[in-house]
């Protein structure tokens, strides 16, 4: 009787292995008859770029590469960044456009603030606005700050002013201003005020990739194919010339064409590229308390010490402020953004400060 259970025992045992030996032999077959899956390939990413950090600490260098790996995600660049200690590595596509717009991103600081202008009074066609100062203050205002930054010891969180040069002019600026890390979300599109444009060539090859929207009062009588070529050029001075994907009421869906120039007999569309960007829900408020605190006043713009733009605040916002609102910043100067200043600038907005400075290496 024993001798019998033996034998079942084993002959149970037999059985469930060679059904799971089964099951198995069932499943690879099966992948083996599957349509293998296959991913897009992606650009070729050859080292290009070697940065070095100036120093820091271990969680200060760990949050640099979360910045610039985010950076280049913003700015869609496809990339990998490796770190060995203080060196960064960075692989890129074996593009030179796309090369110097990341090599733009890395090295930029990143530190974005809003500050009001404080003028003398006593200047002339200066509005008198209420945190104005009289000419004597102004002076020894600026002499103290001025005096500060060049021995080394400015400290913005301990003086009422900060002083910024731009193109010859002194401006004098109020501490600590509006911090920019508050900025939630950003993005860019070339604007005119009428929205009357007309284009009618074709290009007769098709535009290199890179989606632009504009923006326009009125999107009628523009169809898709359509080329445009902006009213404003690129670093290398060459027209920005566009092909029309698609019309969706007041915004065209454009492809940039980087060729060297526009059909003569293109239409020219006056107008700007203008960043809008919305605040994080905590720091919403804070912003629109700002704007309400410094309405009409002139204002700068600053990304890492530089003034960008001046503006002027607009009507103070009332009642309860939306995060989702967006706000708007632009540059209507005689030297207005080229959509590589846009990119760059709305993609700094949202990838946050480098914590520590780099330099480029030589390879």
């Amino acid at each position: 009787m024993e001798q019998r259970r033996g034998k079942a025992g084993i002959i149970i045992v037999l059985v469930l292995v060679g059904l799971c030996l089964s099951c198995i032999a069932c499943g690879v077959l099966g992948m083996l008859s599957r349509d293998p899956v296959t991913q897009p390939p992606g650009p070729k990413l050859v080292p290009q770029l070697t940065l070095r950090a100036s120093g820091g600490s271990e969680q200060q260098l760990v949050e640099a590469l979360s910045v610039l790996r985010r950076r280049l995600n913003n700015a869609k660049i496809p990339h990998e960044i490796d770190r060995l200690e203080l060196k960064f590595s960075v692989r890129l596509p074996e593009d030179s456009l796309q090369v110097l717009q990341a090599t733009r991103l890395l090295l930029a600081g990143g530190d974005l603030v809003f500050k009001i202008i404080i003028r003398p009074k006593e200047d002339r066609g200066v509005q008198l606005d209420r945190k104005n100062l009289d000419q004597s203050r102004w002076d020894e205002e600026a002499a103290k700050v001025r005096a500060a930054q060049l021995d080394g010891s400015y400290d913005a969180e301990t003086f009422a002013y900060d002083l910024i040069s731009k193109a010859g002019d002194e401006f004098l600026l109020e501490n600590p201003g509006f911090p920019g890390f508050h900025v939630a979300s950003a993005r860019y599109l070339w604007t005119d005020g009428a929205g009357q444009y007309r284009a009618s060539t074709r290009l007769s090859a098709p535009a290199s990739p890179g989606k632009s929207e504009l923006l326009l009062q009125s999107a009628s009588g523009f169809e898709p194919g359509q080329t445009l070529r902006l009213g404003a050029v690129d670093a290398a001075g060459k027209a920005q010339v566009y092909r029309i994907l698609g019309v969706d009421g007041t915004t065209l869906e454009l492809d940039r064409n980087v060729d060297t120039g526009a059909p003569a007999e293109t239409e020219v569309v006056r107008g700007f590229f203008e960043i809008r960007y919305t605040m994080s829900p905590e720091g919403a408020k804070a912003y629109a308390d700002y704007a309400r605190e410094n309405a009409h006043l002139p204002e700068a713009t600053i990304m890492d010490g530089q003034i960008e733009t001046t503006a002027t605040w607009g009507d103070a916002p009332s009642g309860s402020f939306d995060p989702s609102v967006e706000w708007s910043w632009t540059n209507t100067t005689s030297y207005p953004w080229s959509e590589d200043d846009a990119r760059y600038y709305s993609t700094l907005m949202t990838s946050g400060r480098l914590p520590i400075e780099m330099m480029l290496e030589d390879d």
